[in-house]
C-alpha cells in the first residue's frame, strides 16, 4: 500500500500541485494536514478517490483530510476522538484497515507557555488514543507534529 502525507497548508490554494502529485504518484492513501476548508467549500473532486475531510470548526484553520483510492476499503474512520473538555479542531483521522490503523494528525504548535501546557495535555491524550488502537492492531502515524525549536 502506498501512503503519502503532506501538510498542504490550504488545499484549495494548492489544488494544482495536489492534483499533480496525485497523478504522478497515484497513492492508495493520501493524508493531508492543514486543509483549511470544508467539503462544501471544495470546487473540485479527485477522480478515482473518495475524500474524507475533517475540517476545524473555523475552516480557515487546521483540518485534516484523507483521500482513499477507489477499491481500497477502510473498515472505519474516526474523526477527532471525543475527550471531555477538548476540541481537536479537525486534527486527527484514524483510518482502520484490515491489518493496521493509519492515523493522520496535525499537532498543535506550542508558541507560548500557556499553549505549551495545552499541547502537553494534548500529547498525553493523543498517546492514550494511540495506545488503545495498538491493543487491537499496529498503528502507523503520519502528519505534521509541529516539532519546531522555539527561539530564545
Amino acid at each position: 500500500m502506498k501512503i503519502i502525507s503532506w501538510n498542504i497548508n490550504a488545499l484549495r490554494k494548492h489544488e494544482k500541485a495536489f492534483r499533480n502529485v496525485m497523478q504522478q504518484e497515484q497513492p492508495d492513501v493520501f493524508c493531508l494536514q492543514e486543509i483549511r476548508t470544508r467539503e462544501d467549500q471544495m470546487e473540485f473532486r479527485v477522480e478515482g478517490y473518495k475524500a474524507y475531510l475533517n475540517p476545524a470548526d473555523l475552516s480557515q484553520y487546521y483540518g485534516t483530510g484523507v483521500y482513499i483510492r477507489n477499491g481500497v476499503h477502510p473498515l472505519s474512520i474516526t474523526f477527532d476522538p471525543p475527550v471531555d473538555g477538548h476540541d481537536y479542531e479537525g486534527r486527527i483521522e484514524a483510518v482502520e484497515f484490515e491489518r493496521f490503523f493509519l492515523v493522520n494528525s496535525y499537532w498543535p504548535f506550542s508558541s507560548t507557555k500557556e499553549f505549551l501546557q495545552w499541547r502537553l495535555e494534548w500529547n498525553s491524550l493523543f498517546n492514550a488514543f494511540i495506545q488503545k488502537l495498538q491493543q487491537r492492531k499496529p498503528v502507523i502515524i503520519c502528519g505534521d507534529t509541529n516539532m519546531v525549536r522555539g527561539s530564545s
